[in-house]
């Protein structure tokens, strides 16, 4: 629960404990440009923190007790769950310090915003299936979906050039710009395309922005060097210039554009129920647009030209581009950063090309904004607590803020900032006097630590056994025997690979169904000879995507 909740009241760029200080968790100690050096010595240990360690450190001493009734088998398989679980709970406290560090780009963004300054947030929707009023069970079967793209523009409340009249509680306004397409790849280029025609309709009815700051999530049509090279250039086609490109964190929870896509899907099931049908791209359009009207969103027709695209721009590099996840441009290259501000960056230029012409077409032209007139969000107090007569809280689970209405929720996960730690709640302080009364005691136990990490006796680190073929060459066989026979199941082999081999060589499930999609992806019906792949470990499916993109 500690993770789950507190932990993130205590990360910040200051803290002086080394769990919770993002900067040196996040400070890339082999290149100095993605570096940066705390002002600040992190001398404390954080007892919640320490707690997790010792409550894991308890259970692997108990799997290890010779006094436990079990047999060799099943310490094995005890100490090999307990690893990996180890391993998941470190990757999770590492994925929310991440998570909160990234959403610092956010913040920052927000409280950056002028009259020249929007933020547009994209997202691809999942297809929609086409659906009839009444459809026979043949026409149920062997749908195609139709694409749609979600861009969710923000500029403050009192923009000069807004006609709308009522904002968030915030103080911003949102537009929602929805590209619909009958048929679509979507990949880089199809975003590029969408990114560039969003951007020239908000210069239409914006003309005083000049720039735009741009976020999404990790999926591939947007995390490539193809786009991240060539959309700086693009985009000035349409007037406004991206300065600047910000991933968020994978897995870090739905963003404004999720809470833009469930009222589009409940507003076309409902036009469904009034006796329409729903076939193809322009149908969804009409649909979005039947009465009433939602607030701020325009939809828009269209199809992509996919022969217009520059096939040079695969020989744009930008080595490692996957860990990289804050871009900044200028006129000549960009800036890059694993972690939001941290380091002076990393710049790349002189890309070899740029995509020069959009091959977005126009099959129906945007509606018309209608601003839906709602009630006037009240000021809220400072949410140091939780109200019990307040009914919606913030999804995310360790904010404590709580609202009176649906909408005033919405404002504040869209544009808001969460609340972490009570005022009235010091909870760090009482983390620093807890410290205070067994800081020797811990002090001490880290020495005997360091002590045994460098006693005698350590080697290479090479193993008896290291240059035996290791158990992928077992599971390329499975493979191999899979193509002429009944397939095998990961699930089964996980559990086959533990009666087989030692507790070091076992492999998860999602492990080996990643492994036999490589296979898969490499032999192109041809058997894949057994020695042909290196015996790896506990691959992440980031680095097989990585791996397969550099290949």
């Amino acid at each position: 629960m500690y993770l789950k909740g507190e932990y993130k009241s205590h990360l910040g760029p200051h803290e002086q404990c080394p769990d919770h200080c993002t900067v040196f968790a996040l400070s890339d100690p082999h290149i100095s440009e993605l570096s940066a050096a705390c002002n600040h010595e992190h001398s404390l240990l954080c007892v919640d923190c320490q707690n997790i360690k010792m409550v894991l450190e308890g259970i692997r001493e108990k799997i290890e007790d010779e006094k436990l009734d079990l047999t060799h088998d099943q310490r094995e398989r005890d100490m090999w769950e307990y690893e990996h679980a180890v391993v998941e709970i470190e990757a999770w406290k590492t994925h929310l310090l991440r998570a909160f560090h990234q959403d610092l780009a956010r913040l920052d963004a927000l409280s950056s915003l002028n009259e020249e300054t929007v933020i547009v947030i994209n997202d691809w929707a999942m297809k929609f299936l086409p659906m009839r009023f009444r459809e026979t069970q043949s026409q149920w079967f062997g749908k195609r979906g139709i694409s749609w793209h979600f861009s969710a523009v923000i500029h403050l409340a009192n923009h000069p050039d807004c006609q709308c009249t009522t904002a968030s509680m915030n103080g911003f306004k949102i537009h929602t710009y929805i590209v619909v397409l009958d048929s679509c790849k979507q990949d880089w280029f199809a975003v590029s395309c969408i990114l560039e025609e969003v951007l020239s309709v908000v210069k239409a009815s914006h003309p005083t922005v000049t720039q735009a700051k741009v976020r999404s999530d990790n999926a591939g049509c947007y995390h490539c060097t193809a786009l991240l090279t060539t959309i700086n250039n693009s985009s000035n086609r349409s007037g406004i210039q991206v300065k600047r490109y910000d991933f968020s964190e994978p897995q870090a929870g739905k963003d404004l554009c999720d809470r833009k896509i469930a009222p589009c899907k409940q507003r076309l099931r409902n036009y469904l129920s009034e006796n329409h049908n729903i076939e193809n791209a322009r149908d969804i359009k009409e649909g979005l647009d039947s009465p009433p009207a939602m607030d701020c969103t325009r939809v828009a027709v269209c199809k992509i030209d996919s022969s217009k695209v520059c096939p040079s721009t695969a020989n744009n590099k930008i080595t490692g581009i996957l860990k990289f996840n804050n871009f900044s441009y200028d006129e000549d290259g960009v800036r890059v950063w694993q972690a939001y501000g941290i380091g002076e960056g990393v710049y790349f230029d002189e890309f070899e090309a740029k995509q020069d012409v959009s091959g977005l077409e126009r099959d129906a032209e945007w509606s018309a904004a209608i601003e839906k007139q709602r009630k006037q969000a009240k000021p809220k107090s400072n949410g140091s607590t939780r109200d019990p007569g307040s009914t919606y809280s913030c999804l995310d689970p360790a904010c404590i803020l709580t609202f009176d209405s649906i909408q005033d929720a919405e404002d504040h996960m869209d544009t808001g900032e969460h609340v972490f730690t009570p005022e009235n709640e010091k909870i760090y302080d009482t983390v620093k006097r807890q410290w205070a009364a067994v800081s020797t005691t811990v002090k001490g136990k880290n020495e005997t630590i360091g002590e045994a990490a460098y006693g005698e006796g350590q080697g290479s680190g090479a193993t008896k056994g290291w240059a035996l073929k290791k158990q992928k060459a077992a599971l390329t066989r499975v493979f191999n025997e899979g193509t002429r026979q009944d397939k095998a199941k990961p699930a089964v082999i996980a559990e086959e690979i533990k009666r087989k081999f030692s507790r070091e060589e076992w492999l998860e499930t999602q492990t080996i169904k990643g492994f036999f999609s490589r296979l898969a992806a490499e032999q192109k019906g041809q058997v894949v000879e057994e020695e042909f792949f290196d015996a790896d470990g506990q691959e992440s499916r980031a680095l097989e995507r990585e791996a397969l993109l550099q290949e």
